[in-house]
């Protein structure tokens, strides 16, 4: 760019220029501190309609990419980023920025809204009488060029340019140099932004690997289960639960210390909830697709936790449920990493419990065998095989077993065998914890060794009857329980004797569901009785008047006399008959006219007891349906 500067120019011009230059220069020393690039155009822009004692300017700066010249902000007075952000031109156009760009010749026009060398458009949208252009260069290096538009008073002429000329290089070096900042800046922030993000993937692959080590630390030091679950709730900080796939709880922790059963909510467990319609959907649709799902609290149903439910599988089926209950938090990705370790850790661990608990089972069944129905009783062997599955040979023992009865409305969630067995082994182990608990053919069969009183273990069979037919209400369960008996070989008597308690139990319909053999009484005698001419004999001598008045009568004094004598209380009686008091004396009454006995004589009820009795099974064993039932 050439200058004219005469000698008067020089004398008016000089003192201006120089104190411009000091401005200038002091904005230099200020980009070195951290001066932002949009202050940099503010004092260029600023400077020089100081300068000139113009109204406006604008810095429209190269883009080497675009091909374009784009204005900066502030611009024209204006700070509108719209405004600003649509004055691009190209360089190769035919605007004055353009050509000033392109040539590196200083431009003046004293009416630009005449002048065809100015774009019309943008005098229109920046109102301008007057204009002066000069490229912004260093070094040979363009790299925009600056506006001043309106001189206060007159017009521009040479003597602005001039002006402008000697602090043209000062103010391309301070753009420059800003932009230069802002491309370091920019750098620099992409730079911590990279740096933060190794960080970042340091602490999470740290994070992981704390992760990964806990649980690794629990399986190699052989803790098994409640330990990976407690590792789990302490780096959650909430509670873990697992439940087996019939949702009976397997462990469970809450921070990082395993609870017990006793100290678990109710409503926390996924037994107590699936029938819930919300949960079912959940349960189906984190089985079939076998990954972790998140169930949102459900308020109306009192469940004011978030819960993550993950199916625990192995390649063919699944062994359980794990959950993740937390409120007021979101689960990270850490979380959710840790979540899907601890589970595929879990299934691993239910899978070799599953391979043990078979292999258990199936040396338990054997050892049975050998016991029931082995012909060698070689006692050492025996000894050495049920210590190896740990179990105590050298106390008395007892066989008890379990018979399955289903009604004709059974459900669909009872009506398979294997299910149901499993529920009631599992029941049965967790009650029983010390019995081997084995299937023979449509039976369970349970081998108890003696330790407390008889009374208490007859309670646990109670028990075990209670909590599966509470879970199935169309199930119908019988326990025979033979004696406790010192010895292997009378092992197998005990078992004979618990089968042939079930037996008598189905022929006389028992009430009792547990009946243990030295409770037969006289429905063993009676069951075993095989001449039907002899029973059929007593029954007709002690009780077939009543029998047969009944039949013609269509009367019930047979049946009212039986509840009588098992009473042995009328008021019993006809409560449980829900008959009149005094209705039940007149069918007693009538009963002794008939059979002409006095049922205050001890023996005289004991027989007519046991004629009763004895009917019975006479009836069934000839098919026939009892009349008095």
């Amino acid at each position: 760019m050439k200058l004219h500067i005469n000698a008067n120019s020089q004398n008016i011009l000089h003192e201006p220029s120089n104190n411009f230059r000091k401005n200038i220069n002091k904005n230099l020393s200020s980009y070195f501190e951290g001066v932002k690039f949009q202050e940099a155009v503010e004092s260029v822009v600023n400077q020089a309609c100081k300068l000139l004692n113009a109204e406006t300017a604008g810095v429209m700066l190269y883009d080497e990419q675009k091909q374009e010249l784009v204005l900066q902000k502030p611009a024209f007075g204006d700070e509108n980023d719209y405004r600003i952000g649509i004055y691009r031109v190209p360089i190769d156009g035919m605007g004055v920025g353009s050509t000033v760009f392109r040539t590196g010749t200083p431009f003046i026009s004293n009416k630009p809204s005449s002048d065809p060398r100015v774009l019309q458009h943008i005098v229109e949208a920046y109102p301008t009488r007057n204009l002066i252009t000069i490229p912004l260069e260093y070094n040979s290096r363009r790299i925009g060029v600056l506006h001043v538009t309106n001189k206060r008073v007159g017009d521009f002429g040479q003597e602005d340019l001039d002006l402008l000329g000697l602090v043209s290089t000062q103010l391309t070096l301070l753009l420059e140099n800003a932009v230069n900042y802002e491309v370091e800046k920019k750098h620099t922030e992409e730079l911590m932004k990279s740096y933060f993000e190794l960080e970042k993937q340091q602490k999470r692959l740290q994070r992981l690997t704390e992760i990964h080590g806990k649980l690794v630390r629990s399986i190699l030091n052989g803790e098994g289960l409640p330990a990976i679950i407690a590792t789990l709730a302490e780096l959650l900080n909430c509670q873990v639960i697992v439940e087996d796939r019939h949702f009976n709880i397997v462990c469970s922790a809450k921070n990082g210390i395993n609870q017990e059963k006793g100290d678990i909510d109710a409503k926390d467990l996924l037994k107590s909830i699936k029938n819930i319609s919300t949960i079912q959907g959940y349960l189906r649709e984190t089985t079939a697709v076998e990954k972790y799902i998140t169930v949102p609290a459900i308020p109306e149903e009192g469940i004011d936790y978030q819960r993550v439910l993950v199916p625990l599988a192995d390649k063919y089926s699944i062994l359980g449920y794990l959950s993740v209950l937390f409120k007021n938090r979101t689960l990270d990705e850490f979380d959710k990493i840790a979540i899907e370790q601890a589970a595929l850790v879990a299934s691993l661990e239910l899978v070799k419990e599953k391979n043990v608990v078979e292999i258990e089972t199936k040396l338990r069944a054997e050892l049975i065998d050998d016991i029931i129905y082995g012909s060698n009783q070689d006692k050492e062997r025996l000894f050495s095989r049920a210590g190896y599955i740990n179990y105590n040979l050298s106390v008395p023992q007892s066989v008890a077993v379990v018979r399955i009865v289903t009604s004709s409305e059974t459900s669909d969630d009872c009506s398979q065998y294997k299910i149901i067995k499993g529920r009631i082994m599992f029941l049965v182990n967790q009650i029983l914890k010390d019995s081997i608990i084995v299937e023979k053919r449509e039976d369970i069969v349970i081998l108890t060794p003696a330790s407390g009183k008889a009374n208490d273990y007859y309670n646990k069979l109670k028990q075990v009857i209670h909590e599966v037919e509470e879970k199935c209400e169309y199930l119908r369960l019988m326990i025979g329980a033979g004696e406790f008996f010192s010895g292997i070989a009378k092992i197998k008597e005990s078992y004979l004797q618990a089968n042939r308690v079930l037996d008598v139990m189905e022929k006389f319909d028992f009430p009792d569901k547990v009946v243990s053999y030295d409770n037969l009484g006289i429905f063993n005698l009676l069951y075993s009785v095989n001449e039907p001419d002899l029973l059929r004999s007593f029954v007709d001598e002690r009780i077939g008047a009543l029998l047969n008045y009944d039949q013609k009568n269509d009367s019930s004094l047979v049946l009212s006399l039986e509840c009588y004598l098992r009473h042995a209380s009328i008021k019993e009686a006809a409560q449980e008959l829900t008959i009149h008091v005094r209705t039940m004396k007149y069918r007693l009454k009538k009963a002794e006219e008939i059979l002409g006995v006095d049922l205050k004589n001890t023996e005289t009820s004991l027989a007519l007891n046991i004629a009763i009795k004895v009917d019975k099974i006479i009836n069934q064993q000839e098919g026939r349906a009892n009349i008095f039932i």
